[in-house]
């Protein structure tokens, strides 16, 4: 599939217009790659978003509201935000100025590295709120060399069917504290089933 890609420059007038080739994308992170048959082009390098702080400065890029080539500022609110208990993907949370077009522009440090795609925005009015999302990008990085070589990103799977642990089930399993997660159920011959874990265990972290 044919797509045009806008490539923005320091200044608005070094702009460019690309033509692009889908290579994959992933539903769930929201996320595509894409190839643009060009030299010249500096992409901007990885940073660790394992090391962020909060409070840490980060700089949001894109065209908010048909802004071509906008950037904003703001810090780390936090660096591992789970939008539920149980939802498998963590943003990087941001004060920094995020609005509608924003989406897929880049979150960097004050180094010029990539920390995050900015990705969506919690808002009551429609506009930033100072509550912005980022996909970490050390999930970027692991998309990305999954979609570049397979075509599609590889989730692993350990076999278990598990349930966030609540004051009522902390209280029903006479648990010490409301940490972790209980194991429903096993998958037989599944690798936590081989690795000896078994229906009512508590998984308080991973290693």
């Amino acid at each position: 599939r044919s797509i045009r890609v806008r490539v923005n420059g320091h200044r608005p007038e070094q702009a460019s217009l690309f033509d692009a080739k889908l290579i994959g994308l992933d539903r769930l992170l929201d996320l595509a790659l894409l190839k643009i048959d060009s030299s010249g082009l500096t992409p901007l390098p990885f940073g660790d978003s394992l090391s962020l702080r909060q409070g840490e400065l980060v700089l949001a890029f894109g065209s908010p509201l048909a802004m071509d080539n906008s950037v904003s500022m703001g810090i780390v609110s936090a660096v591992a935000r789970q939008l539920t208990e149980d939802d498998p993907r963590i943003f990087v949370q941001t004060d920094a100025p995020i609005n509608p077009g924003n989406s897929g522009g880049p979150l960097v440090d004050v180094e010029g590295r990539l920390v995050g795609i900015n990705t969506f925005i919690f808002s009551q009015s429609g506009g930033s709120e100072g509550i912005g999302f980022a996909i970490p990008s050390n999930v970027v990085r692991y998309a990305y060399a999954s979609i570049r070589k397979d075509g599609h990103v590889h989730r692993g799977q350990i076999g278990i069917f598990a349930r966030t642990i609540t004051p009522p089930l902390a209280s029903a399993f006479k648990l010490e504290s409301e940490k972790g997660v209980l194991v429903e159920d096993v998958m037989p011959e599944g690798p936590a089933d081989k690795a000896g874990v078994h229906v009512g265990d508590v998984v308080l972290s991973l290693g």
